[in-house]
């Protein structure tokens, strides 16, 4: 009985130490990886227009954003530089803004959507677009559910091209959860 007892103590032991990541990067039709493409210190800038009917001041949004990229930055790989912009999006280059355009979200429980332009046989990015569902109410406290410094990180992580996780608590999680401002490990090790 002992002897038994110590097997199944070892075995949850064992099992309990193994690491188990959930990240995924997103593909292309051809099963290239998303990148940015050059070297680890090359810059992604995005511009940041943060109107929006939440009433959240549009320097608290690029405030969130550059919290969001910071985060991201201490991850290694291609640093996310934030830049304030107060007109509409323009090609061939990264935006961040706020849109009723039913179009771009295919449910009504789809909060945002990165957009993202790509060589389909390298993978390599050229341009990505973080377009949030101006109809929402979004919060600026932290301590909310529809924290907009969650829903930005998660976008950011679509952006650098990680796909959703099954990893609660992770900022690629598929659902929108507090906390997710804040880096895990799992998003840690998906953009490595």
């Amino acid at each position: 009985m002992k002897l038994k007892f110590l097997f199944k103590l070892l075995l949850i032991s064992i099992i309990s130490s193994v690491e188990t990541f959930a990240f995924v990067h997103q593909k292309t039709v051809d099963g290239e990886s998303f990148t940015w493409g050059g070297s680890s210190t090359d810059n992604v800038n995005i511009y940041v227009n943060g109107d929006n009917s939440s009433g959240i001041p549009n320097n608290d949004i690029l405030s969130h954003a550059l919290q969001s990229a910071s985060e991201w930055n201490q991850t290694g790989g291609p640093n996310i530089l934030v830049r304030s912009w107060s007109t509409g999006p323009r090609d061939a280059q990264n935006d961040v803004y706020f849109t009723n355009d039913s179009s771009m979200f295919s449910g009504s429980s789809v909060l945002a959507v990165t957009q993202s332009i790509y060589n389909s046989s390298t993978g390599r990015i050229i341009e990505s677009d973080i377009l949030i569902k101006d109809s929402v109410l979004f919060s600026g406290n932290k301590y909310d559910e529809l924290f907009i410094g969650d829903l930005i990180s998660h976008e950011m992580g679509h952006l650098i091209g990680l796909d959703h996780s099954s990893m609660p608590f992770s900022t690629m999680f598929y659902k929108l959860i507090r906390g997710q401002q804040t880096i895990s490990f799992d998003d840690f090790i998906g953009k490595k």
